[in-house]
């Protein structure tokens, strides 16, 4: 009888440890969970973010072009030198 005891006494503490951990692993898995779907917001931010300005930069090297090519950089340049 008291091996059965023993026995039983040792499944219901393995159980129990068994059950902790597993508590203890979800609460972990769950901030882990918390802790990717920021940091994919974050990051789906930045690239957000980077796009805008990529199409400011776009923008004013477009902008930079089409004046040079429109002979207003030329014309600026004479004007500065006195020609």
């Amino acid at each position: 009888m008291t091996k059965f005891q023993d026995s039983e006494n040792t499944l219901q503490s393995l159980s129990a440890s068994f059950l902790a951990l597993a508590q203890e692993n979800a609460e972990k898995d769950g901030k882990i969970l918390r802790l990717a779907k920021t940091s994919a917001a974050q990051a789906k931010a930045i690239f957000i973010m980077g796009g805008i300005i990529a199409a400011v930069l776009a923008y004013f090297i477009i902008k930079l072009v089409l004046w040079v090519k429109g002979g207003a950089a030329v014309s600026l340049v004479k004007n500065f030198l006195g020609r």
